[in-house]
């Protein structure tokens, strides 16, 4: 590795970096030494954040090496310590997770603060077969198998065609200094593991490793390359709606692709649901069955999947006083916002016969009405049915209650009867959304 080759390697993959702002994660170790020394030979626009995680006894020292490091070069330095355990302790994580949160929320929000364009981390090489081998392990997908990737959500890996090696071996030549963080020979962590036992022995059996899984991960992301090509026109076939909290899928269509179980962990993997046959069993079985993780579900209904991220289900109600109303008419907008569906916009209803303050609220058991132009009550479980509304969309609607508890408006889809204007009406007021 030399300054020229990295210069070539940066010109070719990373041309869009000139004139950019970029914010280096500097911990103070050989490789974000040598990647901070390269950017700044090649006359960039750089400033270097260090995370003191107060781990190690050696956390203050390496503290003020960056600093020393970023006073030589003249450029801007970024500090911040977090009490790294007990956010792991809070949160019931690992160490090695909570300093991931950690340093990377910061680097965002200093990124945001300060204009920087890229974050730029030291990965290299190693790094990207430690993570291969890793998710290899776990048991993965093609996602799993292509490594690093070298930019991606404004983050840049400049290093990642390097090895190690190489990249030691330039610190030395160029008699950089930089700080050794012991806990790294340390075997008692999977990645640890991997990089002092595993990776060795691959070396040994093929001293071309490290070029060979290069091309390999080369291939790999081309190949990944095409299917999300395929994925994406396949998408466009079988999505019915899309919107920011749900996506709706054509069970027909779904069913209809083969491979099956290749597009389902393809589509539906990104939002954490690996297990296809959970995912096949639902999309064979009847409406109403539904899959569950910490940030999504998945509801069949009917011939309709939905994918929905989760929200809590509101079990407020809100009191609507007489003063609500502006010239007679009452505007819900701002509190039923993002209404699914509606068949009304407005509706007029008998001013006498509304008695203050209106409720808004969700959906009870035992709720029932008058549907305009009916006879008789129906249950309002009884009225979504018959309006064939998903599960989701049951959740999403608001009820409109008098005064005396009875039902005005399931909002936006039918007035309550009693309601309506007769001959002996008097006054008008409106409600809309």
């Amino acid at each position: 590795m030399t300054l020229e080759n990295f210069k070539d390697h940066i010109n070719k993959n990373f041309s869009f970096l000139k004139k950019k702002k970029i914010l280096i994660a500097l911990s103070g170790g050989v490789d974000s030494m040598v990647l901070t020394y390269l950017l700044h030979h090649l006359d960039y626009n750089i400033s270097v954040a260090h995370c003191n995680f107060k781990l190690r006894k050696e956390a203050d020292e390496d503290q003020l090496f960056c600093k020393s490091v970023a006073t030589q070069l003249q450029i801007p330095f970024y500090t911040i310590h977090f009490d790294t355990r007990k956010y792991a302790i809070d949160r019931k994580q690992s160490i090695q997770m909570a300093a991931r949160e950690l340093r990377y929320e910061w680097f965002t929000k200093l990124m945001d603060e300060n204009k920087y364009d890229f974050l730029a981390t030291a990965h290299h090489l190693n790094d990207s077969i430690e993570t291969f081998l890793i998710n290899l392990s776990r048991g993965t997908g093609l996602k799993g198998l292509i490594g690093i990737p070298e930019n991606e959500n404004r983050i840049i890996r400049p290093l990642l065609s390097f090895s190690k090696e190489a990249i030691k071996n330039y610190a030395i030549d160029q008699k950089l200094e930089w700080r050794e963080d012991f806990s790294n020979q340390e075997d008692k962590y999977l990645r640890n593991h991997v990089r002092l036992n595993v990776v060795p022995e691959l070396e040994k059996m093929n001293n071309q490793f490290l070029n060979k899984f290069q091309k390999t991960i080369h291939y790999l992301n081309q190949y990944n390359e095409l299917i999300n090509n395929d994925l994406k026109r396949t998408l466009k076939e079988i999505v019915l709606k899309e919107e920011a909290n749900e996506i709706v899928f054509d069970v027909e269509r779904l069913l209809n692709l083969k491979p099956l179980e290749t597009y389902l962990h393809l589509i539906f993997s990104p939002y954490g649901f690996l297990e296809m046959k959970d995912l096949m069993n639902i999309l064979n079985n009847v409406s109403g069955k539904q899959l569950f993780n910490d940030q999504y579900r998945i509801i069949k209904s009917r011939k309709q999947l939905f994918l929905i991220r989760n929200t809590i289900i509101s079990e407020e109600k809100i009191f609507l006083e007489k003063e609500k109303f502006d010239q007679k008419t009452l505007n819900l907008k701002d509190f039923v916002r993002n209404l699914p569906f509606y068949h009304q916009t407005e509706i007029e209803v008998d001013t006498e016969k509304l008695i203050f303050p209106l409720v808004l609220r969700k959906k009870k058991k035992g709720d029932f009405f008058f549907p305009f132009g009916m006879k008789g009550k129906k249950k309002v479980s009884k009225f979504f049915k018959d309006e064939k509304l998903s599960l989701h969309q049951k959740e999403q609607v608001w009820l409109l209650e008098n005064g005396d508890g009875k039902l005005i408006w399931i909002v936006g889809l039918r007035l309550d009867d009693r309601f309506k204007l007769s001959k002996n009406t008097q006054k008008v007021s409106k409600i809309s959304i």
